[in-house]
């Protein structure tokens, strides 16, 4: 059996939990053979083994040696400063804008702790704080502007269901029901604004979602999160598998549906 399945004991009320509680529950119970996919520079390599030509990698520059290890020639517009280690904690750097060495490095070091001492997520346990340099994606709707689209596929058992597209920046979000074909349903969510984003075509929401198969294998559930280049490949982003901290997304009818596939 695969240490990353069946990894914790179920309470007699699993069977009728919904998907964001069985999140929640999953809380403390990440074993180390978490860590790996969770460390954003081993899952790079992992994702190189598994998917091969079906998913790029965006561009490590470099990785740092420290979170002190920063110089002006770091601070370039199409570059990012990422963290191993926890969600969030990406330095976009743009152009025209006066960055100060002093200003980043305070921020690395309120980033250079364990993600997991202050969210609780034990998969982030298994993580040891680190930092490196990415080029950013030319995005097929934002460009180069370090906003890429993200596209984040929920799968359970190595089955995509459900895809959410979201443009970070601008608070923007749209949440499909996702099919082999790269057919899309939309899911309504109460209270959210309607957005228009541009909807790729099918051939490759269908490669997305072959490539969502090929990743989500090792786990009962894990959110996979793609970008989508202006030259038509898809980018890895990261395996995710407390996302939204547990909090529900969609209606109880749907959650329940999606709960009871996970077993």
């Amino acid at each position: 059996m695969e240490p990353t399945k069946n990894f914790f004991i179920r309470p007699s009320r699993w069977g009728t939990m919904k998907l964001f509680q069985k999140i929640k529950y999953s809380f403390p119970h990440f074993p180390e053979a978490f860590g790996k996919y969770v460390d954003k520079l081993q899952a790079k390599e992992i994702v190189r083994e598994m998917a091969g030509d079906l998913v790029r990698i965006p561009k490590t520059v470099r990785i740092m040696k420290s979170h002190t290890d920063l110089s002006d020639s770091d601070i370039n517009p199409n570059w990012m400063i990422k963290t191993t280690h926890g969600s969030s904690q990406n330095i976009v750097f743009h152009p025209g804008v006066d960055y100060t060495i002093n200003w980043i490095l305070s921020m690395l070091e309120r980033y250079n702790k364990s993600f997991y001492l202050t969210h609780g997520e034990a998969q982030y346990k298994w993580v040891q704080p680190r930092f490196f340099i990415e080029e950013k994606i030319e995005d097929y709707f934002n460009g180069k502007d370090g906003n890429a689209i993200t596209f984040m596929i929920y799968c359970l058992n190595g089955k995509p269901y459900t895809v959410i597209f979201m443009d970070k920046k601008q608070d923007r979000y749209r949440h499909f029901l996702f099919s082999e074909d790269g057919a899309l349903e939309q899911i309504p969510i109460q209270n959210q604004v309607f957005y228009a984003f541009e909807i790729p075509p099918k051939p490759i929401m269908a490669r997305m979602y072959a490539a969502a198969v090929r990743l989500s294998q090792p786990f009962e559930f894990v959110r996979v999160d793609f970008y989508l280049g202006k030259d038509g490949e898809l980018y890895f982003s990261e395996f995710t598998f407390t996302p939204n901290s547990g909090e529900q997304i969609y209606s109880d009818a749907l959650e329940l549906t999606l709960g009871a596939l996970w077993v």
